[in-house]
């Protein structure tokens, strides 16, 4: 069972990622970082994609509940892939184009600063800069970016090497610790399916680990 957000806030992923993770079989379980006040129960993963959380963003600070039951999931190792919107949600805050700043998760380094240009826009191809739980070092995929955002944080790990059609605009995105990977980048599961079942794999372990751990307390 794969957690995803699905709101108001959050609404872009590929259906062709969500077919293909149920195919694997996954199921997949919606819930709302906006109006639900906890995470779904007996998840092994979550998966945060695209949207408009800096629109919603005075309603996901107000929602303390949810904010904190997603730190201490992603904190405890649950294994967790956000894009875009996600990043921006998993940050520690967001400032609008009016100046006002609002309290994300918390779980990201760094502040989402809003534009009112695009930052970033249009197909990418990527690579990995390391081994993660999502993949290895030197594996390629394909995507997308379209975001005005900008995300400033000193020290993160980025683990994407981003390239464009023009061949000097290249540079290294995205953040990873532990079992979390957030990225501006839209991946295309059906380009780089071992992402999707790599995410699969490793839930699957943290379903057996939390199993094995709770055997031994009781």
């Amino acid at each position: 069972r794969i957690a995803y957000a699905l709101d108001c806030a959050f609404q872009f992923y590929y259906q062709a990622n969500l077919d293909f993770l149920e195919s694997c079989p996954v199921e997949l379980v919606p819930f709302s970082p906006l109006k639900d006040d906890r995470l779904p129960e007996n998840i092994s993963g979550l998966y945060l994609g695209g949207g408009f959380p800096e629109i919603y963003a005075e309603q996901i600070e107000q929602n303390r509940p949810m904010r904190q039951a997603m730190k201490e999931a992603v904190e405890r190792g649950l294994p967790t892939y956000a894009e875009c919107g996600g990043l921006i949600y998993l940050s520690q805050s967001v400032k609008t184009l009016e100046g006002n700043t609002y309290q994300m998760a918390g779980i990201i380094p760094g502040e989402i600063e809003m534009t009112p240009k695009l930052v970033n826009f249009g197909y990418c191809e990527n690579e990995m800069l390391g081994d993660c739980f999502l993949g290895r070092k030197g594996d390629k995929f394909r995507g997308h970016e379209f975001h005005y955002s900008r995300w400033n944080a000193e020290n993160h790990s980025p683990i994407h090497r981003v390239k464009k059609k023009r061949r000097d605009d290249i540079r290294v995105e995205g953040y990873i610790q532990g079992n979390l990977l957030a990225s501006y980048v839209h991946c295309h599961f059906l380009s780089y399916p071992k992402r999707a079942l790599c995410l699969i794999k490793t839930a699957q372990s943290f379903v057996k680990t939390a199993t094995a751990s709770e055997a031994q307390l009781t």
